[in-house]
C-alpha cells in the first residue's frame, strides 16, 4: 500500500517555490537528477508525493539538505529560509 505524504496548501505552495529555486544549484549538470526533481515537484503539486519519490534523491550530493527541507515542511515550519539558496 502506497502512503502519500500530504502537506497543507500553504506549505505545498512554499515547497513548490523552494524546489523551483534549488533545481539549478542542486542539480546543475545532471539530467537524471533534474528529471527526478521535476517528478517530485509534480508529485507535490498533485498531492501524490510518496517515500518512493524521496528515495530517488539518495544519490544527490544535497540529499541531507533536501530531506531537511521536507522535514521542516512536514512539521509546518516556515520554509522562507530555503527560498534564496
Amino acid at each position: 500500500m502506497v502512503k502519500f505524504i500530504h502537506f497543507n496548501e500553504d506549505v505545498r505552495k512554499q515547497l513548490l517555490d523552494v524546489f523551483e529555486n534549488i533545481k539549478d544549484d542542486y542539480f546543475p549538470n545532471s539530467a537524471g537528477s533534474v528529471l527526478t526533481l521535476l517528478d517530485i515537484k509534480d508529485a507535490i503539486e498533485n498531492n501524490s508525493l510518496t517515500l518512493e519519490h524521496l528515495s530517488k534523491l539518495i544519490n544527490s550530493d544535497k540529499y541531507v539538505h533536501i530531506m531537511n527541507i521536507f522535514r521542516t515542511a512536514r512539521i509546518n515550519f516556515d520554509l522562507s529560509k530555503y527560498k534564496d539558496e
